[in-house]
């Protein structure tokens, strides 16, 4: 409501929680029209006649519905998640498909039956697993890898795509409920509140970057865990020495002397 969606479709493969229907009830209350739909986004078929029966597609599903009570539709935000941990060596083809089809098969799904409809956003929640890895999540991290492939691949084609890799949020999800959050807070990263994650969800929602990892993270404390990676090594060659040099106050001079390729990660450091 506060970003001026009126109607909003849920579309789900379970029936909606007792509190999640206690949230739908206050977007009711203020005036949003709410539409709970049971379908399966990795079944192709359950998709496609859950987006048949509101008319957000055609029967051949290769052109836009045709006009009804409700407005066009003006975004998807892909959210699904199941997490089912393990070591590689007990890894199975059941395991990998339990947690990749709701993300793998639910986006590529909504991409393809969507992909006509000229929408302003395609959100896709993926994980800052697929960014560092995670140790006894092989099929977390493949399937969030996907999405990351995904949101790139729709911009190669005009599309709008945003595939947001978020850190654990607190109080919801499935990681939460495994109390993931106090095992990260060692390594320098916390977690995200609900409504810290709106907010930042209302900000990054026009991003033309097609991917964004959002983690909130103490860059000196992650290096120092012992996570060696690319992406993180910028960070860990420049960290000790911006940190613990306190002989300049000089901040322009010292950028004016940073090389011009160093210069956007200086920054990034410093007021990170």
């Amino acid at each position: 409501m506060e970003q001026g969606a009126e109607y909003l479709i849920l579309i789900g493969h379970n029936k909606a929680s007792a509190s999640a229907q206690q949230q739908i009830n206050k977007l009711e209350q203020q005036g949003a029209t709410v539409i709970i739909i049971q379908a399966d986004i990795a079944d192709n078929n359950s998709l496609k006649q859950a987006l048949i029966s509101q008319n957000i597609i055609s029967l051949s599903s290769a052109s836009p519905a045709l006009p009804n009570s409700l407005p066009p539709l003006a975004g998807v935000i892909h959210s699904a998640g199941v997490l089912d941990d393990g070591m590689l060596v007990n890894m199975n083809a059941e395991r990998m498909k339990t947690v990749m089809n709701p993300k793998v098969l639910g986006a590529w799904n909504l991409h393809q039956l969507t992909k006509n409809i000229k929408l302003d956003f395609f959100i896709l929640f993926s994980s800052a697993a697929s960014l560092f890895g995670s140790p006894g999540q092989t099929n977390h991290v493949v399937a969030n890898t996907f999405l990351d492939t995904l949101a790139h691949y729709r911009k190669t084609q005009g599309l709008p795509a945003l595939s947001l890799n978020w850190g654990v949020w607190s109080d919801i999800g499935a990681a939460a409920k495994r109390q993931v959050d106090r095992d990260l807070n060692l390594k320098g990263i916390s977690a995200i509140s609900p409504q810290a994650g709106l907010e930042i969800l209302a900000k990054l929602i026009n991003q033309s970057n097609p991917q964004i990892g959002v983690v909130p993270i103490d860059w000196s404390r992650f290096t120092a865990s012992g996570y060696n990676l690319p992406l993180t090594a910028d960070f860990k060659e420049q960290l000790p020495t911006i940190i613990t040099d306190n002989n300049s106050s000089n901040f322009l001079a010292e950028l004016k002397d940073t090389a011009p390729k160093q210069k956007l990660k200086y920054l990034i450091i410093l007021i990170g």
